[in-house]
């Protein structure tokens, strides 16, 4: 299963990171693609958005029904949560991962003239076949106006993402940036806010509440000559920490017992600890985000 949603999934990823790198663009940029991306999972590739029936997944019904938007045919909830998600965890985690824990890869281009053909080709086969699969899987039907509506919105993300909006934010602000640890507190408070939003519309508008405060404040942040990789290295890293434990409070699957349960998420968070080992001793504090920082190539 990892092998097989590598191309989607890391193909994602590496593309959006690529494109951004190649065109000037800064982490705006990086994640209005990766919200670009998210819409286009969940709309028009695997088609959750639309998927009326999961009978494995115990509260898809209740899900499907929160923040329920007649005119739309979509649940609020679902489409902000998974939206995000996306962004959040598909493609900015593992890339401030990888550029953190090989700060020789973080100013260079990944992939040469044969991964920029092959990677586009692999997502298109993964997305084509697993839109297939889920189609008729579980019996989903699309009209043509949903498929036009979201591909719309995926062009426009990437519109936004090639405006001003996408390009990196020039520092010159003074002000004070939290420490390492103080910001991987925040990171995990703000995730586990994420996770735990109740499923209706209230929850929707505090998930909204939240996402805002917490551009502002990385906006405000970033601006700083204070902020460094090892500071979004820590904010990051606190942020997937508690989306792992997360996991323990997830609903039991038919057929899967507790312990094992349990030692997954045990597993899981070994994993993160490891990395966020690695991540976190790579740089000093104080150290800038980027050695030698050209704004026509970095965020």
């Amino acid at each position: 299963a990892v092998v097989f949603f590598i191309p989607l999934y890391g193909g994602a990823a590496l593309l959006i990171r690529e494109v951004g790198l190649r065109t000037g663009r800064g982490w705006p940029g990086r994640m209005l693609l990766a919200a670009a991306f998210g819409v286009a999972m969940t709309a028009i590739i695997d088609l959750s958005l639309w998927t009326v029936e999961r009978p494995e997944i115990e509260f898809w019904d209740e899900l499907q029904a929160a923040a329920w938007i007649p005119a739309l045919g979509i649940s609020g909830y679902a489409a902000l949560t998974w939206v995000l998600g996306h962004v959040l965890m598909s493609v900015s985690a593992p890339l401030v991962i990888v550029e953190t824990i090989a700060p020789g890869l973080r100013d260079r281009r990944w992939l040469g003239p044969v991964g920029l053909v092959l990677w586009p080709i692999g997502f298109v086969v993964i997305g084509v076949s697993i839109h297939v699969s889920e189609k008729d899987l579980f019996n989903i039907e699309v009209s043509p106006l949903r498929y036009a509506a979201a591909a719309a919105v995926v062009l426009l993300l990437i519109g936004l993402a090639f405006s001003p909006l996408g390009r990196p934010r020039r520092r010159g602000r003074s002000g004070a940036v939290p420490g390492p640890v103080v910001l991987g507190v925040i990171g995990g408070v703000g995730m586990v806010a994420i996770d735990f939003t109740p499923f209706n519309w209230p929850g929707v508008l505090g998930l909204v509440g939240i996402v805002a405060l917490y551009a502002v404040l990385v906006w405000r942040w970033s601006l700083s000559p204070e902020w460094s990789q090892n500071r979004i290295a820590a904010f990051t890293w606190g942020a997937l920490l508690a989306h792992t434990l997360t996991g323990l409070a997830s609903p039991m699957p038919e057929g899967v017992s507790v312990i094992a349960k349990v030692l997954q998420v045990a597993v899981l968070t070994a994993v993160v600890l490891v990395v966020g080992h690695l991540m976190l001793r790579q740089r000093p504090a104080n150290a800038p985000a980027h050695p030698n920082p050209d704004p026509q190539a970095l965020g």
